[in-house]
C-alpha cells in the first residue's frame, strides 16, 4: 500500500505556539539546519508543548540531526498525540500502518487516522479513507472511503480530489459517473497531482466524460511528464510520434520514450529500437536499435521479440545468429496475436529451420526451451 510519508514541511505551520524554541527550529528546519531544529525543539518537547514533541519526532523519523531511531519518533509522536494534536495523530497512525518503529497494526492506525480526521485534518481524512477503501484495520466500506475523501477534496487535498475522481469512475462508493472523474480528475490536475494530470490527459485522448481533444490530452500529458509519470512519458511520446495533438517532432519523441524507458517502460524500450532503426529523431544506428529491442524482448515483449529476431535471421546491423533468430522468432510466434505479424515471426523461424544443421536445431530448441522473461511488458 502506498503510505502517506508525512514530510515535516507539512507539519510545522503552527500559529501562536507559546515557546520560542518552535518557531526557532521551525526557521532551522526549513534552511535545513537539523541539528539546530533538534536543539531547538528538544527543551520544549521535553516540557510537554505538543508541536515540538511533534517536530522532534519527525526528525527521529526522518534521521535528520540526529541518527533514525523509529521507536523514538513513535514516542515523541504519541506525546503530542495524547494532548490532541491533530499532525501527531496523523504521524502516529503512520508509523502503525507502516510497522515502522512499532508493530503493524492498521486497526490502531486506523482509530489514530480518525481522531485527527475528526479534527478536519485533511491527510488524516485521506489516509482514513484509504483504509476504508482497502479493509484495512475496518471493515471495507467505499461508501465511507468516498465521505472521507470528499471532506478531504473539500480542503483542496489534491490526492483526495483524484481518489474521488478514481471512485466515481469505477462506482466505487458513488455510481459511476464519468463526467464527474472527469471533473475531480482536472482540480486534482490543477493542483499539480502527477497521477490526475495523467488520467486527465487519457479522458481528453479517448473522450472519457469530455469532448475528444488530442492537443489536451497532449498539455497534461506533457504536464505529468514533467514530474517524472513514466505513463505520460510514454503517452507523449506517441503523440509526437503520430503529430497527433502536437506538430509531429521526432526526437522530441525520442526524448520522452528515453525518459519512459530509463523508468523501465518495456514499450518505450521497444518504440525507441524502431526510432534508431528508422534514423527518426536519432541517428540511424542498427546496433543500438538491437540493444533496444533486446531490452524489451527479455521482458516478454512480442514485438521486440519478431523485431530481434528478424535482425539476427538476415544480419541487420548485427551479426546474423541463426540460434537467436530462432529463440526470438519462437517466442514472438507463440505470443503475438493472430495475424499478418505473427504469420511472418512463423514464416521466419521457419525460414531459420531450413538453414540450420540438426546440431544447430537442437541447440537452438534448448536454448527456447531453457528462456525465462525477465518480466512481463505491457
Amino acid at each position: 500500500m502506498r503510505r502517506l510519508i508525512v514530510t515535516f514541511i507539512a507539519l510545522i505551520f503552527v500559529a501562536g505556539r507559546s515557546w520560542a524554541g518552535f518557531d526557532d527550529g521551525k526557521a532551522a528546519f526549513e534552511r535545513g539546519d537539523w541539528p539546530a531544529a533538534f536543539a531547538q525543539w528538544k527543551p520544549c518537547a521535553e516540557a510537554g508543548d505538543a508541536a515540538c514533541q511533534n517536530g522532534l519526532g519527525a526528525l527521529y523519523r526522518l534521521g535528520r540531526g540526529v541518527p533514525q531511531d523509529l521507536a523514538a519518533a513513535a514516542d515523541w509522536f504519541r506525546k503530542a498525540a495524547l494532548q490532541g494534536f491533530a499532525k501527531a495523530q496523523a504521524n502516529l497512525a503512520n508509523i502503525y500502518a507502516e510497522g515502522a518503529g512499532l508493530p503493524q497494526d492498521y486497526v490502531a492506525a486506523a482509530q489514530w487516522y480518525r481522531k485527527a480526521a475528526d479534527q478536519g485534518f485533511a491527510l488524516a481524512q485521506r489516509e482514513l479513507g484509504r483504509l476504508y477503501a482497502q479493509g484495512s484495520g475496518v471493515g471495507k466500506d467505499e461508501a465511507a472511503a468516498f465521505d472521507w475523501y470528499r471532506k478531504a477534496a473539500g480542503q483542496g487535498d489534491a490526492e483526495s480530489e483524484y481518489f474521488l475522481a478514481f471512485a466515481y469512475a469505477r462506482g466505487q462508493g458513488v455510481p459511476a459517473d464519468q463526467a464527474q472523474a472527469a471533473s475531480w480528475n482536472r482540480k486534482a490536475a490543477e493542483h499539480g497531482y502527477a497521477l490526475a494530470q495523467y488520467q486527465l490527459g487519457v479522458a481528453n485522448l479517448y473522450g472519457q466524460g469530455m469532448p475528444q481533444n488530442a492537443a489536451e490530452a497532449a498539455r497534461w500529458f506533457q504536464a505529468a511528464a514533467d514530474q517524472g509519470n513514466a505513463d505520460a512519458q510514454f503517452n507523449l511520446a506517441v503523440l509526437y510520434s503520430a503529430g497527433s495533438g502536437v506538430a509531429r517532432d521526432y526526437a522530441q519523441a525520442a526524448r520522452w520514450f528515453q525518459a519512459s524507458a530509463d523508468q523501465g517502460d518495456v514499450a518505450a524500450q521497444y518504440n525507441l529500437g524502431v526510432l534508431y532503426y528508422q534514423g527518426n529523431g536519432v541517428p540511424a544506428d542498427r546496433a543500438e536499435a538491437a540493444k533496444r529491442f533486446e531490452a524489451a524482448a527479455q521482458h516478454a515483449y512480442a514485438a521486440a521479440q519478431f523485431a530481434l529476431g528478424d535482425m539476427y535471421r538476415k544480419g541487420d546491423g548485427i551479426a546474423a545468429d541463426p540460434l537467436k533468430a530462432y529463440l526470438w522468432l519462437s517466442l514472438a510466434a507463440g505470443t503475438l496475436p493472430a495475424g499478418a505479424d505473427q504469420d511472418n515471426a512463423i514464416k521466419g523461424r521457419d525460414a531459420t529451420v531450413l538453414s540450420m544443421t540438426p546440431a544447430q536445431l537442437a541447440d537452438a530448441q534448448k536454448l527456447f526451451g531453457d528462456w525465462k522473461p525477465q518480466g512481463q511488458g505491457k
